[in-house]
């Protein structure tokens, strides 16, 4: 409104000049009257636009003044935060140092201990070698029958069969070394049975190979040990429930293993 008065004014003020230059005594008075009622309500205008103008600047100052708060607020919140934050950045690297500081000092005293376990291997050997030098042989006059207990084990799997000869062999303990070769991965078989001697071990091992290339023997073989199998007598089953149940409390087999090899038993049985 206050717009379209100015340019009301402005018009009147360009129609009174020129009829002053085209000497216009009846149009210059006209637009005089014109322009002065129009110039009266001028000021009205004006201080409503101040009272506006005023009005705007108090809401500005309060906006400004409730934006400042917030924005205070705001900062408390996130300076809060990111303390907190900090704090559990700083919680997490103190763990983390602490972590591989045990990481550290327990492979140090892994290492140590398999090296001092190394060295006492190689004494106990170097004792066993030196006893041997220092006993005496005795010499047998004439040749004897010696009964030499093994195990004959046939793995089936579909249309295929595998055979495995268990010769006469020293139950090993599970020992700290056994433990860690079991926790990577090596098969624990091999030291929980260990030959007495490496010459029977290889002499019983070609029984395996004449099974596979002659079918006859491996039939006489085959019917021999369903007749003479230990799953198959029932002292040699209980027997073997309680070697189960020891090699369980010494950590050779778990509990889920135990398990299955008891479920076996009972089928046979």
């Amino acid at each position: 409104m206050w717009r379209h008065l100015r340019a009301e004014i402005n018009r009147c003020e360009v129609k009174l000049r020129s009829c002053r230059r085209r000497r216009n005594k009846r149009a210059e008075t006209r637009w005089t009257h014109r322009l002065r009622r129009l110039k009266k309500k001028l000021p009205v205008f004006e201080k409503s636009i101040r009272e506006v103008d005023k009005r705007v600047a108090r809401l500005v100052s309060a906006r400004n003044s409730e934006t400042s708060q917030q924005r205070l607020k705001c900062d408390d919140l996130i300076e809060q935060s990111m303390k907190r934050l900090r704090e559990l950045e700083a919680s997490r690297e103190a763990d983390i140092r602490m972590k591989r500081h045990e990481i550290t000092s327990l492979v140090s005293t892994t290492s140590l201990i398999t090296k001092q376990m190394n060295e006492l291997a190689k004494s106990e050997r170097a004792a066993l070698n030196e006893f041997d030098a220092i006993a005496m042989r005795r010499r047998r006059k004439s040749y004897a029958v010696v009964y030499m207990p093994f195990y004959v084990a046939r793995y089936e799997r579909e249309a295929k069969k595998r055979y495995v000869v268990y010769p006469p062999s020293i139950v090993s303990n599970m020992g700290i070394l056994t433990k860690m070769k079991g926790a990577m991965g090596s098969p624990r078989m091999k030291d929980f049975l260990q030959p007495r001697s490496k010459a029977v071990d290889s002499f019983l091992n070609q029984l395996v190979t004449l099974i596979e290339k002659d079918s006859m023997f491996e039939k006489e073989v085959t019917e021999a040990g369903i007749q003479n199998s230990i799953l198959r007598q029932k002292k040699l089953r209980i027997g073997v429930k309680r070697g189960l149940k020891q090699l369980r409390d010494e950590n050779w087999l778990s509990k889920d293993e135990l398990q299955t090899l008891g479920k076996l038993l009972y089928i046979y049985a």
